[in-house]
């Protein structure tokens, strides 16, 4: 079941401050197009055309803001990436704390 079922197929043009952002991060990291975009699932080629203002998946735009705002991280989005997942996640349990720069808090 989505929690979000009406942005399923939703596509949304990224904003100029965005563009900005993740071409400032990707200097700042040192990668190019394909290893910064890989870790959201995304080719080169589609996030050239996403930092070039073009649509791009609610998800994506999602995952890439959170991974801007530190709020999600490289172990974050390989976890959600490993085969095993669903079986890995309790959602009985509380997040567990974990280590590494301070989470920014969500802007309202």
């Amino acid at each position: 079941m989505s929690i979000l079922p009406f942005y399923k197929n939703a596509v949304f043009r990224i904003t100029p401050r965005d563009t900005a952002l993740i071409r400032d991060l990707r200097y700042i990291l040192g990668e190019n197009q394909t290893q910064f975009w890989q870790r959201f699932g995304v080719s080169q080629s589609c996030g050239s055309r996403f930092e070039r203002g073009g649509t791009i998946p609610f998800p994506v735009l999602m995952l890439t803001r959170l991974h801007l705002l530190e709020i999600i991280n490289d172990d974050d989005l390989e976890r959600v990436n490993s085969p095993n997942f669903e079986n890995e996640v309790d959602v009985t349990q509380a997040p567990q704390e974990r280590s590494g720069p301070p989470r920014l808090p969500l802007p309202r």
